[in-house]
């Protein structure tokens, strides 16, 4: 049994070597794939005289931004009339005028304009503050409105001083 074993061995081996010898080629010849073409790559031309980069337009809102930077002070008030930048101004009226609110009071406790504001907003008026620089020293107005009518804004001025502040007065109002 043994020898039969062995004869199979050699039988299978040279089987396997004839078809290895018979098959490889078949297949490795090269005969079994097409060629790919493939179109030539066109040639690359750089410009002799490269053209200048294109010119960067300047941002319109640096200016603006310098601008402001230039007329706001260290701590954000604007040095040309005092407010605190992005709170309302309150300015003495004149015939421009278009918008108007009536101060209340000035106060250097913020506690104390806060509290003003929000009793006169538990009345139903429209109250706000609005921060000032004087004389080196930060007041907080207590102010309500706005107001398109002069008129308007006279009446409810004197309703609030008999009642709350007395010094109260008429002043126009821009942002």
């Amino acid at each position: 049994m043994e020898q039969d074993t062995k004869r199979y061995r050699i039988t299978g081996s040279i089987f396997l070597i004839a078809i290895a010898v018979i098959v490889f080629p078949m297949i490795f010849d090269g005969d079994g794939l097409p060629p790919v073409q493939m179109a030539p790559m066109p040639e690359l031309k750089l410009p002799e005289n490269p053209s200048p980069p294109p010119v960067v337009e300047e941002n319109p809102y640096v200016e603006k931004v310098e601008a402001l930077a230039a007329s706001v002070d260290e701590e954000g008030f604007s040095t040309e009339n005092g407010t605190l930048i992005g709170e309302a101004v309150l300015s003495e009226p004149d015939s421009k005028t278009g918008n108007w609110a009536i101060q209340l009071g000035s106060f250097s406790s913020e506690a104390r304009a806060l509290s003003l504001r929000d009793e006169l907003r538990a009345q139903g008026y429209e109250a706000f503050v609005s921060s000032i620089k004087s004389n080196g020293r930060v007041m907080i107005r207590v102010a309500v409105g706005p107001y398109l009518d002069g008129a308007e804004a006279e009446k409810i001025r004197r309703k609030l001083a008999k009642s709350l502040a007395p010094d109260a007065r008429v002043m126009a109002l821009s942002t």
